[in-house]
């Protein structure tokens, strides 16, 4: 069986950064002195993340609760994730000098009102406010008012590492303006991805010896596709006789926000820039109307059910479905109900020709630096916490999720990593909330069969006006030089 690993890019940094420091020669005649100092220079990541004494600055963090139990730790020895979550914000803290102090609020539902109003309340109170917040998407309204710092061109930050994520800083950049980011301290995009489990035994008993036998294979191979997805599900299922489709019949899939995650991992993009960073709506094409053609016809099908909650996991747990996409974060809950091993695969590409496995988060967290902190200090405070939580809190989680026998093979920690990795957004799901969330309706809709050209046609013109009004906030917020 062929196997591959997926290298995280810090190390590829470390690595270069050594052949870097290799290539200038060195002098054989230096004193003990010189020959120590070199030596600590040629700590990788020491050349990446210079030591600063920054003399016990208090680091204000606000944060989601959501994140809360996937960013911070106050004490050592509880579990893998916080233990090291808990070592992170300890080499921080002894790196630069710094103390941490975090303010917890949640920032959904109706509490968003109340998470914005500490922000604001922060900036009021200058140097004593926030250094650092960590809250959904949608609180990048807040950028209008001039309360965040723009990201997108300041020197303390290397955007293009691998412990960010280029997809959505990408798609929240207007007009040369970034105010919010996402990088490996947003471990929603962990947590909350979406990814195809499947039942190693049902898929070994039915396969074994097909073209399907080896699922880690297709994936690498670019194989693992919708029809791919659509020919074993068929194939896999069965009803007991009585007529009706329940928990006693054998499923092809169940799943938990899965239309969504179907638009995304098929390369629907909702909105386009082009050269001269004009925006227009690009959803409803060809593409669309074909993978949501292919997709409703799957969906509609006994053997699937798509449409639910948690709840249907039991269909899963229980052996009766081969596939269950759903939040990576389940991957740990189901470890302790199942009597067969789960294996994990990124979310299928629509055909071969996409090349690329692109791969929905349920979430939407980001981190801002609000105006009134110290941008180098903030930056530089940030740009060591996403190297750390990629290097040491990432592993953590797939060490955690992957402890139990029944999800312990290596190979299923590697397609974990390639999901992360794949994690996509454009700028339709990045700003969501200010244009009425429609590709998530699209997803709804998607699962429940509702009729696609129709629903558009209701919606285009006020997605359309909601764009153009966005994109004109933010020419008028670049002349405003926050």
């Amino acid at each position: 069986m062929k196997r591959f690993f997926i290298l995280m890019m810090a190390l590829c940094i470390l690595v270069a950064s050594i052949a870097s420091c290799n290539g200038g020669g060195s002098n054989t005649e230096t004193t003990d002195t010189t020959t120590t100092n070199n030596v600590e220079t040629q700590d990788p990541e020491l050349l990446l993340f210079p030591n600063k004494d920054l003399g016990g600055e208090e680091i204000n963090v606000l944060m989601s609760t959501e994140m809360q139990q996937y960013c911070y730790a106050e004490e050592y020895g509880v579990n893998l994730i916080s233990d090291a979550v808990y070592e992170s914000y300890l080499a921080i803290e002894e790196k630069y000098n710094v103390d941490f102090l975090l303010d917890f609020e949640s920032s959904q539902g109706k509490n968003t009102a109340r998470f914005n109003l500490k922000i604001q309340n922060g900036i009021s109170a200058g140097k004593a406010g926030y250094d650092l917040i960590m809250g959904q998407m949608h609180s990048v309204g807040l950028a209008l008012n001039g309360c965040y710092r723009n990201l997108a061109k300041t020197e303390y930050l290397n955007l293009d590492a691998d412990y960010y994520y280029q997809s959505i800083n990408d798609s929240a950049t207007i007009e040369g303006q970034l105010y919010a980011v996402a990088g490996a301290y947003n471990m929603d995009k962990v947590s909350m991805s979406i990814v195809c489990f499947f039942n190693k035994s049902l898929h070994e008993s039915i396969f074994s010896g097909t073209e399907y036998e080896d699922l880690y294979d297709l994936v690498e191979d670019k194989k693992w596709t919708y029809e791919t997805l659509d020919k074993m599900t068929l194939a896999v299922q069965s009803e007991n006789g009585d007529g009706e489709w329940n928990e006693q019949d054998r499923y092809g899939l169940i799943g938990v926000g899965t239309g969504v995650a179907a638009l995304v991992g098929s390369g629907v993009v909702a909105v386009t820039k082009n050269a001269d960073e004009e925006y227009s709506i690009s959803f409803y094409n060809d593409h669309l109307t074909t993978v949501y053609s292919a997709y409703s016809n799957l969906f509609a099908k006994d053997y699937i059910k798509v449409d639910g909650t948690y709840d249907q996991e039991v269909i899963f747990t229980s052996g009766n479905s081969l596939f269950y996409s759903s939040h990576v974060n389940r991957l740990g809950v189901m470890n302790g109900s199942v009597s067969f091993k789960i294996g994990v695969l990124p979310f299928p590409m629509y055909n071969e020709a996409q090349n690329e496995y692109r791969t929905h988060v349920n979430r939407s967290e980001m981190i801002f630096v609000p105006m009134n902190a110290d941008l180098e200090i903030s930056c530089t405070i940030m740009e060591y916490m996403n190297y750390l939580f990629l290097k040491d809190v990432v592993p953590a989680y797939w060490d955690q999720s992957m402890t139990s026998r029944f999800a312990a093979d290596p190979i299923d920690a590697e397609m974990l990593e390639l999901s992360r990795a794949s994690v996509f957004e454009d700028f339709g799901i990045t700003y969501t909330s200010m244009l009425d969330y429609f590709y998530a309706a699209a997803g709804q809709n998607l699962m429940t069969g509702v009729e696609l050209t129709g629903w558009w046609n209701g919606i285009e013109s006020t997605i359309s006006a909601k764009l153009g009004g966005l994109v004109t906030n933010y020419k008028e917020l670049a002349t405003l030089n926050y």
